[in-house]
C-alpha cells in the first residue's frame, strides 16, 4: 500500500525539523557561553575585561604558539636589548584581572580553532615529542585575580597570581577575532570560568 502524507503530517515533521535545529544550535552556544559576555567567576565573584592582546608566536615544533592576553588594564611593551638584538615583552598595567594563555595548536602553518587541555610538559617536551604532534595543548598560563579589592593584582607577592593546572580553554577564530571561553582549574584548588570576544590586537603587526 503507497502512503500519501497528509498535510497536517507534513506541517508536523516540518516543526519537529526546525525544533530540533533550534535546539541543537542552542545547545552549541551554551556548550561554549560560560557565563555572561567578556566576564569571569571566580568563588561567586565576577570579573570583567574589555582588551585583548595576541602575540603571534609562530611555528614551535610541530605546533603553531599564540600568546592570549587579557584584561581590564592596559598592555605596555618594553623593549630589552640582548646585544644588539631587541626583544619586545609586553607588560600587564592597572588591572584588576587578567590572564596569559600560551595555546599550541597543531600544525606548522596557522593557528587552528579547537579545544586546548592542559600540560604540564615544556615547549621543548612538546617539540621532542611526536605522539603529541596532533593535540592542542596549553601550558605555562596564568591568571591575576584583584581578591583584595585595592584596586590591582597583587604581582609582588604573587599572592593574587595563580597558575592554571588543569581542564580546558576553547578558541574559535575568524583573526584577529576571537572567541574564548574557559573552564579552569587553579593551583590552589578553586575552579575559574569565563569567556571573552573581541578583535585582539596582534603582535608582531603584519
Amino acid at each position: 500500500m503507497h502512503f500519501k502524507p497528509t498535510l497536517r503530517l507534513k506541517t508536523i515533521l516540518y516543526l519537529m525539523l526546525v525544533c530540533l535545529g533550534s535546539c541543537d544550535s542552542a545547545q552549541n552556544d551554551d556548550e561554549f557561553s560560560i557565563g555572561q559576555s567578556n566576564t569571569l567567576s571566580y568563588q561567586g565573584k565576577s570579573f570583567s575585561y574589555d582588551k585583548g592582546l595576541v602575540l603571534n608566536r609562530g611555528t614551535s615544533g610541530n605546533h603553531y604558539n599564540i600568546d592570549f592576553k587579557i584584561t581590564d588594564g592596559v598592555f605596555t611593551a618594553v623593549d630589552i636589548y640582548i646585544g644588539f638584538i631587541p626583544y619586545t615583552y609586553w607588560y600587564f598595567g592597572g588591572e584588576t584581572v587578567r590572564l596569559d594563555l600560551e595555546l599550541y595548536a597543531p600544525g606548522r602553518a596557522r593557528f587552528s580553532p579547537g579545544s586546548f587541555t592542559y600540560t604540564p610538559l615544556s615547549e621543548d617536551d612538546i617539540g621532542d615529542a611526536p605522539n603529541l604532534a596532533g593535540e592542542f595543548l596549553f601550558l605555562d598560563s596564568e591568571i591575576g585575580l584583584d581578591l583584595n579589592g585595592d584596586g590591582e593584582v597583587d604581582t609582588d607577592t604573587g599572592s593574587e597570581l595563580f597558575d592554571i593546572t588543569d581542564v580546558t580553554i576553547t578558541v574559535d577564530e575568524v583573526f584577529p577575532n576571537f572567541k574564548i571561553g574557559f573552564d579552569l582549574e587553579l593551583e590552589n584548588g578553586q575552579s575559574v570560568s569565563g569567556n571573552y570576544e573581541a578583535e585582539f590586537t596582534v603582535w608582531p603587526i603584519d
